[in-house]
């Protein structure tokens, strides 16, 4: 029995054996630990040694999803994903959310760190290489000049969008849940619905719109 309470990721990173948990949340019991992603789309951690089962699981998520977007290529992703649906690309335009301030603390990962990580959530690194893969050829195809040209378009409108909705920023939880630092919205009084759906606005009640 190994206590994970408290520790730093590079102290997990060097426990013999590493957690994974169950944590009970309005009612509901939730996986958190390895090959999360994949976890949540629907794989049984049972599977994860099972190279025939995860490469099954692979083609049916791909099978299941026509466009995959890549955190790290946002502004490539939300270019495609508007020219798929035949969006202007106002109808992406977005203000940033759940980014942390630029003093918040970091830890830079060396290679041996980011090798035991993809080694403990092999699935989820496979899944990830895969979609990566088929979306860096779609940006291959995509013609380079307007790609650019529409990355300006939209930080333009994300821009008009922050100035039209945006009274301050300011820092707060990520959520009940997390303590982690975040970038948070207040909204200007004249705001519309498409300011208010655009942020997460949490002074201690709950401003943000129900879904």
């Amino acid at each position: 029995m190994y206590d994970w309470n408290g520790k730093t990721l590079q102290q997990l990173l060097e426990m013999p054996v590493k957690p994974s948990v169950l944590i009970t949340r309005d009612g509901m019991l939730e996986y958190r630990g390895y090959n999360q992603m994949s976890v949540d789309l629907g794989f049984h951690t049972t599977l994860s040694k099972n190279d025939t089962a995860i490469a099954e699981f692979i083609e049916k998520i791909d099978r299941e999803f026509d466009f995959v977007m890549i955190t790290e290529y946002m502004e490539e992703s939300l270019v495609l994903l508007a020219n798929l649906m035949g969006w202007p690309l106002e109808y992406v335009a977005h203000l940033d959310l759940n980014v942390r301030p630029p003093e918040s603390d970091s830890y830079t990962l060396t290679e041996r760190d980011k090798n035991i990580i993809m080694d403990l959530n092999h699935v989820d690194t496979l899944l990830y290489f895969h979609f990566l893969n088929k979306f860096q050829k779609c940006l291959r195809q995509y013609d380079e000049d307007k790609m650019k040209h529409q990355i300006r378009q939209l930080r333009a409108l994300n821009e008009e969008l922050k100035e039209r909705c945006v009274n301050e920023t300011f820092i707060g939880d990520l959520n009940t849940y997390n303590p982690k630092k975040i970038i948070k919205y207040i909204p200007k009084s004249q705001s519309d619905r498409e300011c208010v759906y655009s942020m997460t606005v949490d002074l201690g009640l709950n401003t943000s719109p129900g879904v």
